[in-house]
């Protein structure tokens, strides 16, 4: 009997103890409260130019691989593909109506082919977009040049795209010859024209 009672006496003093140590802490609590330093984190990522992704173009280097021959619907009606422009230096621009940087250089894409008429071919294909979106857009930007869709994304698969816009040069004999990444200025396509589809 006496032990029963010492067991039940040292429960109920060690409940006693905890409550009384939470009780402590909630007044500890209570007290500090407002008057607590508040923990902030104040931090500034800052990114050099060799820390950041340096944006491939594509999987693997494409020059001196033919140019897809995967058939397209054309804006204007009926099915085309880049081999019929073969015996024609040909600019393909990848590019879409949801993509920022693609009207950008859309004004100078259609500058350079109005300089340049039938020296080069100039084709666009809208990438993953809606007819309706990529007629839109081509008219929003008075474009003249040749333009096709690739509603499911297949040809720009089949070229190891990776940005968005992307630019191939395709020389007469139907292989790539050079490739940018990323929207491209009136000066710069001009020169990677001379130096590889075109001479000065």
């Amino acid at each position: 009997m006496d032990r029963r009672r010492s067991l039940v006496l040292g429960t109920v003093a060690a409940v006693v103890a905890v409550v009384a140590a939470l009780g402590a802490a909630v007044a500890v609590a209570a007290i500090r409260g407002d008057d607590a330093p508040k923990r902030t984190v104040d931090a500034n990522l800052h990114f050099t130019p060799a820390d950041q992704d340096p944006q491939p173009l594509v999987a693997g280097d494409p020059k001196g691989d033919p140019a897809p021959s995967t058939k397209y619907q054309k804006l204007e009606g009926g099915l085309a593909s880049l081999a019929d422009y073969k015996g024609t230096p040909v600019v393909l621009n990848l590019f879409g109506s949801w993509c920022v940087p693609c009207r950008k250089e859309m004004p100078d894409l259609q500058q350079l082919h109005e300089e340049l008429g039938t020296k080069v071919a100039f084709v666009g294909l809208a990438v993953r977009d809606s007819d309706p979106d990529a007629r839109a857009f081509v008219q929003k930007f008075g474009v003249t040049y040749d333009i096709g869709r690739d509603p499911s994304g297949k040809i720009a698969t089949e070229l190891d795209v990776i940005n968005m816009p992307s630019t191939f040069l395709i020389g007469a004999d139907g292989r790539i010859k050079s490739a940018k990444a990323g929207a491209v200025t009136a000066a710069e396509l001009r020169k990677l024209i001379e130096g590889n589809l075109t001479s000065p």
